[in-house]
């Protein structure tokens, strides 16, 4: 009777550690140093996980094929693309919705149309910028009448237009919030997420949060886990602004001022499960249409959505 105590109260143990283990699971997580990267900022306080900031889409898929990433945010097409390139990966949740601005030294934009004949400067080539662009030009019908010049970073172009290098350019926040702040002749022209809006009755999807589906199929109870922290850190963001643009400092994403300003223009969102298939399909299927590589050549089937 006792060796069967004792060997009740050794397994005991023995699952005890085991599941401290398990919840002790660090992810490794890599966000663009941008509003996804401020959508972290309150989780990165608590180091319950690993974390790396990049300012290259590039340097998040190549850590994601050489398995040095768990979990990454990264722009909404390329999350199909390398879904269809069959990279091993789910999406699970919306993080950022439309955050793309035109941004004037003048005062000569007002409206889509007034982009006719000019040159415009933008990032995101082969990603999100370029083809929501694309689409509202050509909506418009002025596609053709409107040169677009690609630079390589945020960074980059917010200096141009900052040194009075630029007059139009196309750029994320908060980006365009850096530039105001060092060039004050700089306005917001159009908001082009609601030019989105306008033209689909949706609103445009910036970034998406997707997952190693190992880590799905291994790790699911700590990865619900990690979303219900990511959410809270997402609300947190939105509700205590002061409190995250200091973090935002703190981790080198933005200075406290200039975050405490961009932060209203984000968009930073927490949207998953049914939600995430209706609002992500219907994007995608915008996408498609106008240029089925911009989603890596088909629509995602259902297998690329985390469902609870």
């Amino acid at each position: 009777m006792k060796k069967l105590l004792l060997l009740i109260l050794f397994i005991i143990a023995l699952t005890g550690c085991s599941q401290k283990e398990v919840s002790d699971k660090k992810f490794n997580v890599v966000a663009l140093n941008g509003p996804t990267g401020i959508g972290f900022v309150n989780m990165m306080e608590e180091e319950k996980h690993n974390f790396t900031l990049v300012s290259d889409p590039n340097q998040v898929v190549t850590g994601l094929t050489n398995g040095d990433f768990d979990i990454a945010s990264i722009p909404s097409n390329l999350a199909s693309v390398l879904y269809n390139k069959n990279q091993d990966v789910s999406v699970v949740a919306i993080n950022t919705l439309g955050v793309l601005y035109v941004v004037e030294n003048g005062n000569t934009i007002n409206s889509i149309e007034d982009l006719k004949g000019k040159t415009i400067l933008s990032t995101g080539k082969g990603a999100t910028p370029e083809y929501s662009l694309n689409y509202i030009l050509e909506k418009a019908n002025i596609k053709d009448d409107v040169t677009v010049e690609f630079k390589t970073e945020h960074a980059e172009l917010a200096g141009l237009l900052a040194q009075d290098k630029a007059s139009v350019a196309v750029l994320p926040q908060p980006f365009v919030t850096v530039a105001m702040e060092k060039n004050k002749d700089l306005r917001i022209a159009l908001n082009l997420d609601e030019e989105w809006f306008k033209l689909t009755n949706d609103n445009m999807i910036t970034g998406v949060l997707v997952v190693k589906n190992d880590i799905i199929e291994n790790n699911r109870e700590e990865l619900d886990a990690f979303l219900q922290d990511y959410k809270k850190s997402i609300e947190l963001a939105n509700s205590d602004i002061e409190k995250t643009a200091t973090l935002s400092e703190k981790y080198d994403i933005l200075p406290k001022d200039v975050a405490t300003k961009a932060i209203p223009y984000c968009n930073i969102v927490y949207i998953d499960d049914k939600e995430l298939n209706t609002l992500l399909s219907s994007y995608y299927q915008v996408l498609f249409e106008q240029d089925p590589k911009s989603i890596g050549g088909k629509l995602p089937d259902e297998k690329f959505y985390y469902q609870k």
